[in-house]
């Protein structure tokens, strides 16, 4: 520290490397994508892991939305773009302005409700916009592995 008069003293201190224990983390890290934040909670309290444990992954907190796996019909934006044949990025703004339903996971992915017939919807506006340029997208269309 140096003052203004000129004179310095030295402080040291010892800083912990991990706040966490690593056997906490590793716990969380295996039930992340299968249960919720407060299941999450409960089973470390169970363990012995009380209250000197920040949050390990954000706010644990009930109100975070559900499980990152997709709901059965759902999926990701990526996955939308390849069926729709159009990039990503065109997606994200549909999802903003609430034109295109989604939910968005614990883990701030976003996932689509599709069914056949808002499928069609989408590929009709996709193919009648002037603005967006269509992807050939062989695999999708008939069904191989991409």
């Amino acid at each position: 520290m140096r003052w203004r008069t000129g004179a310095v003293d030295e402080i040291t201190c010892d800083r912990r490397t991990n706040r966490n224990p690593t056997r906490a983390v590793e716990i969380v890290r295996e039930l992340l994508d299968v249960r919720s934040d407060s299941e999450i909670a409960e089973h470390l309290n169970s363990l012995g892991y009380h209250r000197q444990l920040p949050p390990l992954h954000g706010e644990l907190h009930p109100s975070h939305p559900g499980p990152t796996r997709d709901e059965p019909g759902e999926i990701t934006v990526p996955e939308a773009a390849r069926v729709l044949g159009i990039h990503e990025a065109a997606i994200y703004p549909w999802i903003r302005s609430g034109e295109m339903t989604a939910r968005q996971t614990r883990h701030r992915r976003w996932c689509i409700a599709l069914d056949n017939d808002i499928e069609a919807y989408w590929k009709q506006r996709v193919a009648t916009s002037s603005h967006l340029k269509r992807r050939a997208n062989t695999h999708y269309e008939t069904g191989q592995a991409v």
